[in-house]
């Protein structure tokens, strides 16, 4: 692949990169975790939407005493709805969490091995060279 074409897909990447609304993302993982999406269409949900933080996956105390733990995600600008699960959805998030996390470090690491096998020369300074007066 010639220089220009890299460096061509090398900044693509980037920017592509730079673009991507993790939103979406977290929102995908959530539904792969096995969290169940409510639309906020009652006035109990919508209250309760409003009452969260956007885009923050919080835990709520039980009702009920000995029962588990409530997660909750709400979503008032794309979706308006609250993702509801419990502790072995939010285990399966994290472990969604941490590979995702992998994959976006092998990929920056690859996008580097590929910046360092770029040929920079034509890029380089060209040497200092420094003349400095002589002594008499």
């Amino acid at each position: 692949m010639c220089l220009f074409r890299r460096i061509v897909v090398l900044t693509a990447l980037l920017l592509l990169g730079a673009c991507v609304d993790p939103i979406p993302d977290t929102e995908a993982m959530l539904g792969a975790a096995g969290f169940s999406m409510e639309p906020a269409n009652t006035p109990e949900l919508a209250a309760q939407l409003q009452a969260l933080p956007p885009h923050r996956l919080l835990m709520q105390a039980p009702k009920e005493k000995g029962a588990p733990p409530v997660f909750v995600y709400g979503d008032p600008d794309q979706c308006h709805c609250l993702f509801v699960g419990g502790p072995a959805n939010y285990q399966s998030f994290q472990q969604f969490v941490v590979q995702r996390r992998i994959a976006d470090e092998q990929m920056n690491a690859a996008m580097m091995n590929e910046n360092a096998a770029l040929d920079w020369g034509m890029w380089t300074p060209p040497p200092v060279v420094i003349i400095a007066p002589g002594r008499r």
